[in-house]
Parts: C-alpha cells; structure tokens; sequence
C-alpha cells in the first residue's frame, strides 16, 4: 500500500486535510534515433550535433566550376546597384537541412555603406532517395533573396536549382581539411562529377544575422583559440602599439611619418591601434586612438571584412567608416598599406613585455614591414578603455 502523506490547513475554525498528491518518476528521456552512415542522414538528426554545409569560398580544394560562379556572383553584387546604392560585399554562404525535407540556402552579405551584416534566404523541399540524391524545389525566399536572387544567378538559379545533386561526404581525393576532426560535405552534381560544391559541417541554432558560420581556415584555431576558455572560445582583439621599439622599422617609419604630419596639419596626435573582430569573424574593426587639438582622448572607426584565407594570410576588405576616421585618414597608412597589403599571421615567440599572447602580420608584399599585438578581447569602444 502506497504511503500517502496529507497536508492540513485551518479553514476558520475547522482543519481540513487533503491528501498530497502521489509524486512519479519524470519518465526516461526518449531515445535518439541512431544517427545514419550518409551525410542527408547526419545533417536531418537532432543527435548528430550538424544540421548546416557552410560554404567558405576562400577553401582552396574547391572545384574551379565553383570558384568562378562565385567570382562572378561577387562581382554582380558588387556592381549591384539597389535603391540608389551600391557597394554591397558577398561573402559566404550555408546550406542547412531542416524538418520535413525541408532545405534553405541562406547567402551572406555586407553593406559597405554600414557596418551592417545582411542575409538572403531562399527555402527549399528536397526529397532525397535513397542515395542521397534529388534537387531543390523552389518553396519561398526572404525579400532580401527576391532582390539578391537575380544578381547571384550563377550560384542559384544555374547551378543550385538546376540540376540533381547527391549530398554525401568529401572524399580524401577532394580535400581533407587541416584541422583534424573537422567533417566536410557537399553537393555533388550527377550529370558532372567535376560540378560540385562543399563545406565543412556545422550547425545553425537559427538563421539569422546573429549566427553566420565561423571562417573554416585553420588560422582561426590555430592563433585565435584560447587554450582554457571562461567565457569566449575566441580572442577578438588585438592591441598594437605603434610606437614600441620592438615593431619593425619600417612600420615605425611609416607610423611616425603619418603621426608628425598629422600633428603638424591639425594638432591631433595618434596613440595606438586595436583590431576588433565580432564573434563570426565575419568584421572587423580597426579602432585608432588619438587625442585631440585641446589634448582630448578620442578614438576613430574604420570597418572591414576579414579574408581569412587558408594559408594563414588575412586581406583586410574596407567597408566604411566613421566621421572622426575620415578626419585622420593618411593614404600611406590606410589605402596603401592596411588595405592593400595581404599580411600572414604568426605567432610571436618573444612577447615584448607583459607575459601575453603575440600576433604578428608580415606583409606580403614588402616582408621587411611587419607589427605586432596583444590578443584580448577589448571592446570597441573609446570610453571603457584607453591604452596607455
């Protein structure tokens, strides 16, 4: 017989007891369906931990069929000219798998009038057979994939809605991607086996400007990871101090030539420099810290997106910036070095002071001009913090 315990209450002058209701175990979570051999099977469970194909178009093993769809999309968009503006940046791109067969292809973009990150949507059903093989049915799209859909055809409407695709894993012979554990798959055309698109696989908790993939180059791991994480898996900052006698001597030279012109024409003096990537990778900030003629501490903007490539080399893409940074731009600095140079990333053996974590970028095009910085992760914001 069942221990019932009851509860009492004084309800005026009488006492009423009731018994308490019997507690049950919460029953056993139900289990998983086991996750399949075959990639379609992988991306459609819940248990796999992948449901996205994030496509980095900076992967060197990608087909050359490919790489010159998505030039030409770049440059469509680029030249794109949409209420009366123009300028907008492509930059990736994700196919993720959802409920009932269903599929979206979401294309990332930039504003380069803004520091904004855009999205384009366009769903899908794919009833996939046995060997993972069908094509995309047109369901809906977003309004920025109505007005973004034309302009990247080549990508879209003659390569991903056109033909059958096999979905199934990256082979060894295609490319095996340096980070070990890191699982590629891809969309493999059936009628062109030299007609295929693939990424490494992810997962996408929602589609939004809030979750883009990260860059899948091993740079990333390999100088940003911090080792025993509390909070961020990522530094996004780098601190770099211009004027220490340890950066080489050509980008002290360079420096000092454009801090005593400056100086000279307006009164405002620079300070230093910190880079600030979001937590995609995806932009970057460079914050330039400068006091003003009267002597006060300032800081100006100037937005980019990052090209992270493969070979540890970053390109810096410039897509605005603000008022202050227009006040204080010197071509010599900005035009001709920061966005004209590609520059490889190492990391620094002998940090100069502090105990921390080192960056150092070399130019590619004038090796003897390198600098240094401090990896953190610093806000972009003048007024929390102020290097001294």
């Amino acid at each position: 017989m069942n221990n019932i315990i009851t509860a009492c209450v004084i309800l005026g002058m009488m006492v009423a007891c009731m018994p308490e209701r019997e507690s049950f175990p919460l029953p056993e979570d139900t289990p998983q369906e086991p996750v399949g051999e075959q990639l379609f099977e992988v991306l459609k469970n819940p248990a796999s931990g992948y449901n996205a194909i994030a496509i980095d178009p900076l992967n060197p093993d990608l087909p050359q069929d490919f790489k010159e769809r998505w030039d030409q999309a770049v440059q469509n968009v680029h030249e794109w000219v949409y209420s009366g503006s123009s300028g907008r940046m492509l930059h990736s791109m994700y196919i993720r798998f959802g409920q009932r067969d269903t599929v979206d292809v979401v294309a990332l973009y930039h504003l380069r009038a803004s520091s904004n990150k855009v999205l384009a949507r366009w769903t899908y059903t794919m009833a996939l057979d046995d060997n993972g093989v069908g094509r995309l049915e047109f369901v809906r799209q977003n309004g920025n994939g109505n007005i973004l859909g034309p302009i990247i055809s080549p990508l879209l409407a003659y390569f991903l809605e056109e033909h059958d695709f096999r979905v199934r894993w990256v082979d060894e012979t295609i490319s095996v991607h340096p980070t070990e554990g890191t699982r590629l798959g891809g969309f493999f055309r059936t009628d062109n086996p030299s007609s295929f698109v693939f990424g490494t696989l992810t997962n996408v908790p929602a589609i939004d400007n809030d979750n883009w993939p990260l860059p899948s180059t091993p740079s990333l791991d390999k100088f940003f990871k911090i080792e025993n994480p509390v909070d961020a898996p990522y530094y996004t900052s780098v601190l770099i101090n211009p004027d220490d006698p340890a950066q080489s001597q050509g980008f002290r030279d360079l420096w000092t030539a454009v801090k005593t012109d400056l100086q000279n024409s307006s009164g405002r003096q620079l300070h230093q420099m910190l880079f600030v990537f979001d937590p995609e990778f995806a932009r970057l900030r460079i914050l330039v810290y400068y006091y003003t003629a009267t002597g006060s501490r300032t800081s100006a903007f100037y937005r980019y997106v990052p090209a992270l490539h493969y070979d540890d080399r970053i390109r810096l893409l410039f897509n605005s910036e603000d008022g202050n940074a227009a006040l204080i731009r010197d071509s010599r600095l900005m035009d001709n070095f920061l966005e004209a140079h590609d520059f490889v990333i190492s990391e620094t053996q002998s940090a100069p002071s502090g105990g921390g974590k080192y960056l150092t970028f070399t130019s590619t095009t004038t090796p003897s001009i390198s600098f240094f910085g401090e990896l953190g992760n610093r806000a972009a914001n003048c007024c929390a913090f102020w290097p001294e």
